[in-house]
């Protein structure tokens, strides 16, 4: 049902989905599209009633997947009942924990204990999917309506595109797949890819790296099914 409506509205909204591989290069991207700079600029040959050609483009209100998925990791006491805290906690054990630091709250979840844990092994990575998704895609789908709203209803009557950076898009199947619009990729080859990693992320050992690259669908195929790449 989540994702009957979500495709529906994704029909009418028409978000854009905004995706590649680890560390190619689609944080870049999405800052870009935040910035005021990726407006189009009046120029001097505005009409006498003080509009131009590109006052009526589009501007990008940009919805953060990986921040959706960092915040349903905290306890329950931060963010109530989009957390996933205790079942991570209960599934994986306290070891994806943090130290705990005797103030009285509990620790975090350490993303990267965690992410030693799980990206090695199929079935875990498989059972935190199963957790953590459902989730995550309950607040997306939340979000794109309410921003889509906003965007076309907005003071000044300027319409601003949804846009989703979404890291796992193609992971999620055709379904997720029909709530886009326009789906980007942005690219590069394997081994830049690989080398951005390990400059991006130094704790991580070369085979983690690869690990957490084959978690994924490879980057050309999906370029393959993109609207459109960026590279």
């Amino acid at each position: 049902l989540l994702f009957v409506g979500g495709t529906i509205g994704g029909a009418v909204l028409q978000p854009v989905g905004l995706t590649g591989g680890i560390a190619t290069g689609k944080s870049t991207v999405s800052g870009l599209l935040r910035s005021p700079s990726s407006s189009n600029p009046r120029n001097d040959d505005d009409d006498a009633d003080g509009k131009n050609e590109g006052e009526g483009a589009a501007e990008f209100v940009v919805i953060d997947v990986d921040g959706i998925a960092h915040d349903i990791l905290l306890p329950p006491k931060s963010v109530g009942d989009e957390s996933v805290y205790d079942r991570l906690v209960s599934e994986f054990g306290t070891e994806i924990l943090t130290k705990d630091d005797g103030d009285g709250s509990p620790p975090a979840i350490d993303r990267r204990k965690l992410g030693e844990l799980v990206f090695p092994h199929r079935q875990k990575r498989k059972k935190l999917n199963s957790i953590t998704h459902p989730k995550i895609i309950k607040i997306m789908v939340k979000r794109i309506y309410l921003e889509g709203i906003n965007a076309r209803w907005q003071a000044g009557g300027r319409p601003r595109a949804v846009c989703v950076d979404i890291p796992l898009l193609f992971e999620g199947g055709l379904p997720m797949r029909l709530l886009f619009g326009t789906i980007i990729v942005v690219a590069c080859n394997s081994a830049l890819q690989l080398e951005r990693l390990r400059k991006r992320n130094p704790d991580l050992s070369l085979e983690q790296c690869r690990h957490r690259i084959a978690s994924q669908i490879p980057v050309a195929e999906k370029a393959r099914k993109a609207h459109a790449v960026i590279r």
